[in-house]
């Protein structure tokens, strides 16, 4: 046996004790020797090779099952010939055969939870991996990495789950049931995920945009840009050998590849923070031109708009910036040095804005001139995500929950019960500062996707806040 081997599962043979085998990062070993003297066994292929488990038929000695990474392989003659009865893209990382019931296998797999087969593994007629089928009922373990809900349409939700056989999940009925969108996307890359007039788009984690085509069922890039970014990386580098390189601008049509940071949807355009800009586009996205923010092209980090169009408001590398009259002019806002920096910019009604930023929330009164920290009850530390009803704010915390306010963040409480520590990466409300809208959803990091349902009447002033 190779040296430096991990073993990781060993079975004796139960007809003949000096029989055992191993498998390992190597692949499969057997000793009829009691272990004594070890050969190695082929007819694996060699990128299959890692086995995480293998067992013995209770009911048939010489069949032998191994769990790889690339498949579950079975022998019928002690190792001697192999076949695969799973797509080789299986992880399989542990394995039981069931010694009551011959012909039962239930697998646990990297992507697919628990699989199980009452046929070997094998059916006539069935094509490998059709023979079994998912036995998960119960599990809710799902990692969401992005959400997006249609304002519009609160009903339609669209989900990006990590290590899942389906990374792209949309439901029409408010979560009831759940349709796979694809291909063409992979999980690992989106960054954020967004609805649109007539289906989702997705800005990707290394820069780009693709929408969902509901014709042709796939994912497709979309988006041309023009304009003079703000800055150039390769201008920005340091010099090579004592000498700058200047900046090669390209200003003609160009495809969009800018990381989209946030993006902020009107009536008649699409607006798409980028390093390189403010991105607009006024054809749905087809084309997109970098804007001015005033005199000067400004890296964006966070951009909102408001229905009309007339408000503005953006987080730059710089500061804040504000425009109340459709971008005519504009007013620079920041928050206190002790903040951090703003990260993003969400509006609750006509002077109230809320910022998070490296240090926690903050909150203005009177349209940006003045920030607060948020404080009684609202744990001073970073926040993943904000969602706005009405005068009912909620925040996820990095490491500590959910906490709501029901009086337009004067006041705070953490929501408690089973899912208190949880990390939840999103948290969207179903419309635009929509005072009936009763019910939050949160996307968790670990445990699937919940809906945080609202009091129907909130507390009186002598009354303690109602817990959601």
């Amino acid at each position: 046996m190779i040296d430096d081997s991990d073993v990781m599962s060993i079975v004796v043979d139960r007809t003949n004790p000096r029989r055992v085998y191993a498998s390992a990062c190597s692949g499969i070993y057997r000793s009829d020797d009691a272990g004594a003297l070890w050969r190695k066994i082929q007819g694996i292929p060699y990128a299959a090779r890692r086995t995480q488990v293998i067992r013995q038929d209770p009911h048939r000695p010489q069949t032998i099952y191994a769990a790889t990474t690339e498949g579950l392989w079975r022998t019928n003659d002690a190792g001697a010939s192999w076949q695969r009865l799973t797509p080789a893209d299986w992880v399989i990382n542990a394995l039981v055969l069931d010694p009551a019931k011959r012909d039962r296998l239930v697998m646990g797999t990297e992507r697919l939870g628990v699989m199980v087969s009452d046929s070997a593994g094998k059916q006539a007629g069935k094509k490998d991996g059709q023979q079994f089928r998912a036995a998960n009922d119960g599990f809710f373990h799902r990692q969401i990495l992005a959400l997006a809900l249609d304002r519009e349409r609160p009903e339609r939700v669209l989900a990006v789950l990590a290590n899942a056989p389906e990374p792209v999940l949309a439901t029409d009925d408010a979560g009831r049931t759940w349709k796979p969108l694809g291909p063409g996307l992979k999980a690992e890359a989106v960054r954020r995920v967004y609805a649109v007039p007539g289906g989702w788009l997705a800005a990707l984690d290394r820069g780009g945009l693709m929408r969902y085509d509901p014709g042709k069922s796939a994912w497709q890039r979309i988006g041309s840009v023009s304009g003079e970014p703000a800055f150039s990386s390769e201008a920005n580098a340091p010099p090579k050998k004592g000498r700058r390189i200047p900046a090669r601008i390209v200003r003609g049509p160009r495809p969009l590849s800018h990381v989209v940071l946030d993006m902020a949807f009107t009536r008649d355009a699409w607006y798409a923070a980028t390093d390189d800009g403010l991105l607009v586009s006024r054809d749905q996205g087809a084309t997109w031109v970098i804007t001015p923010v005033g005199p000067v092209v400004l890296p964006a980090r966070s951009v909102r708009v408001s229905p009309d169009a007339k408000s503005f408001w953006i987080v730059t590398l710089r500061g804040m910036v504000f425009s109340g009259d459709a971008g005519a002019t504009w007013s620079w806002r920041d928050l206190p040095l002790e903040a951090g920096g703003a990260l993003r910019l969400d509006a609750a009604g006509e002077s109230t804005l809320l910022a998070t930023a490296a240090k926690g929330l903050y909150i203005s009164r009177d349209s940006g001139s003045t920030w607060k920290q948020a404080a009684n009850g609202l744990p001073q530390a970073p926040i993943q995500d904000l969602a706005v009803v009405g005068d009912i704010f909620l925040v996820s915390m990095q490491a500590q929950g959910l906490y709501i306010s029901y009086d337009r963040g004067a006041s705070w409480m953490r929501i408690e019960g089973t899912l208190a520590e949880g990390r939840f990466a999103v948290v969207t409300a179903p419309r635009f500062r929509d005072e009936a809208a009763s019910t939050i959803y949160a996307a968790s990091s670990t445990e699937g996707l919940y809906a945080v349902e609202l009091p129907a009447k909130l507390a009186t002033s002598s009354s303690p806040p109602p817990s959601p």
